[in-house]
């Protein structure tokens, strides 16, 4: 179910990361919500599985995806997240997100979809930055910038960025737990919330 709905977001959503342009500014051009900033804090963990390009399982958008060299793109490993958290404004939440993480450099980007606790959907873009722990290489520190960019119910046309510091602690080579918090703003209409109680 993700894949399908994020692969639409993503044709809304280019992969910034190839086009070369400012992603805050692209983002911020496509998806202009409508009301008033609010601040937007969140905090997630669960578990992550990683898949090599092109197996069974991988994401399309990972295998069509970068090698670091812009004008030399090649496929990209799949990281799928599954992770439960809380989200201002969404409550008690579900994540779930592709990242696409290229082998040669410390760089991914992705796409997922964090659930709130009533069942409407809040979309999101990202770009980040991991590399491992001096103290223990099984653990990937990351950072980064998610861009939120609509969805369903009250997240219809919502917009905002904020940023996010995760840490991925490997188990095996293509297994994981992560652990992260975010802060940023957002930008949504609540008055179809209020309109909807």
């Amino acid at each position: 179910m993700l894949k399908s709905r994020c692969l639409l977001a993503l044709s809304v959503v280019p992969l910034f990361a190839l086009t070369g342009a400012d992603p805050a500014a692209n983002m911020t051009a496509a998806f202009a919500g409508s009301g008033a900033p609010v601040p937007f804090h969140g905090a997630i963990h669960g578990s992550v599985t990683a898949t090599e390009p092109f197996s069974p399982g991988s994401d399309p958008a990972c295998n069509a995806n970068f090698t670091g060299d812009p004008s030399a793109p090649g496929a990209s490993i799949s990281l799928f997240d599954e992770s439960v958290g809380n989200f201002t404004y969404l409550g008690h939440s579900r994540l779930e997100a592709v990242s696409c993480i290229d082998p040669l450099s410390p760089f991914s980007m992705g796409h997922g979809i964090i659930h709130a606790a009533n069942g409407d959907e809040l979309w999101i873009a990202f770009a980040n930055t991991g590399i491992p722990s001096p103290a223990d290489p099984s653990l990937i520190l990351v950072d980064g910038l998610q861009w939120l960019a609509g969805g369903t119910g009250r997240f219809a046309g919502a917009s905002g960025v904020q940023a996010c510091s995760f840490t991925i602690q490997l188990e095996t080579a293509a297994t994981g737990t992560i652990h992260g918090a975010c802060d940023g703003t957002l930008i949504y209409d609540a008055s179809v919330r209020r309109a909807r109680l």
